[in-house]
């Protein structure tokens, strides 16, 4: 009986200390992820994503229209975007970000 007690106690701090953990985290990501953290540079790299039969994702159009956004306010000179293909008869990705720009 001594040691089902024991277990209980174990799993409830274990519970508790992952808890506070992922608390800290999700405190930590949306603390950060309101500050403007915007300066200056040369160039912005636009990382690459998948592309749909020479069509941007949605993800990667939000990437390159936040890279438009750096270029057009004046934060960077150049706009670097990124990405290959798994298959060589396809366009790579940034030959497809290119397109959009």
């Amino acid at each position: 009986m001594k040691k089902i007690k024991t277990r209980y106690k174990v799993l409830i701090l274990l519970f508790l200390f992952s808890a506070i953990y992922i608390g800290k985290n999700v405190f930590d990501i949306c603390s950060f992820s309101t500050e403007d953290q915007k300066c200056r540079a040369d160039v912005a790299i636009v990382l690459g994503a998948e592309t749909y039969n020479g069509e941007v994702s949605p993800v990667y159009r939000e990437r390159i229209n936040h890279g438009i956004t750096l270029y057009e306010e004046g934060y960077v000179d150049r706009l670097i975007v990124t990405g290959g293909t798994a298959d060589e008869a396809e366009e790579s990705d940034a030959s497809a970000a290119i397109l959009c720009i």
